[in-house]
């Protein structure tokens, strides 16, 4: 059966579309404050153009050894239809990455991705819908951590590499204004893409690291915020003891 729910796991198909484009809007009394305090020294990223921006923007949060994230993310959850999950993502520049959240009508769902294995706990709902579960296999595995090998399906639910700076960037891009995320001032860059436009958030002070992606995929909206990085905090998973089908 840990055969089986392994084969389930790598069948997986959640895509991580990170497109689609939100208006910025500007925060003047948080500038000024920030202007007035004393804090990172301002970078370079407002004087330069928007592709070399964002450029710049991707190369320094790539550098992260790893970023802890809030936000919400649409995930498949069956051949027609999606959910929004509600979470925090902590990834690792290696990779590795951890998800907790949950989704209105389906309840709670945690990954885990640790180098070529999976770690998943679901309830029976999100077994059967999310992964293809029959009910009786479900039941089985209800709230219980599950392992099975990690695959090109199963990576972009939870990969350093996508929020980590990994993802492509539209070429068309444009500076927009204003906004403080996380006590951080950013720059909005608005990247046209029809329906799949983007919007990043760059802080323009210390590390020019995005500090948030806004958009639209192809399952539903998304909005990732960073909400710290280089932690030092390791990316572990599952104790071996409370995975079911063994570590």
């Amino acid at each position: 059966m840990g055969k089986r729910l392994g084969t389930a796991l790598a069948g997986m198909v959640v895509v991580v579309g990170l497109a689609g484009g939100l208006a910025a809007c500007s925060d003047d009394a948080a500038e000024a404050e920030s202007r007035s305090a004393p804090g990172p020294a301002r970078n370079r990223i407002p004087d330069l153009k928007p592709a070399k921006a964002l450029q710049r923007a991707r190369k320094a949060t790539r550098k992260l050894s790893d970023a802890q994230y809030a936000g919400t993310l649409a995930i498949p959850a069956g051949e027609h239809e999606y959910v929004v999950m509600d979470g925090t993502w902590h990834v690792a520049r290696n990779g590795n990455c951890t998800m907790d959240g949950k989704a209105a009508g389906f309840g709670k769902l945690s990954a885990r991705i640790i180098g070529e294995k999976t770690y998943l706990r679901a309830n029976r709902n999100f077994l059967m819908r999310l992964i293809g579960l029959d009910e009786t296999t479900a039941k089985l595995f209800h709230n219980d951590w599950v392992g099975g090998p990690s695959s090109d399906a199963t990576l972009p639910f939870c990969d350093g590499r996508v929020f980590l700076g990994g993802q492509r960037l539209p070429s068309r891009c444009q500076a927009g204004k204003h906004k403080t995320i996380e006590k951080a001032p950013t720059l909005a860059f608005t990247c046209a893409g029809g329906r799949h436009a983007l919007t990043v958030y760059v802080a323009i002070t210390g590390k020019p690291v995005i500090m948030r992606l806004t958009g639209t995929n192809d399952q539903g909206p998304f909005e990732l915020t960073m909400v710290a990085h280089d932690t030092g905090v390791p990316v572990k998973p599952p104790k071996p003891k409370a995975v079911v089908n063994g570590p």
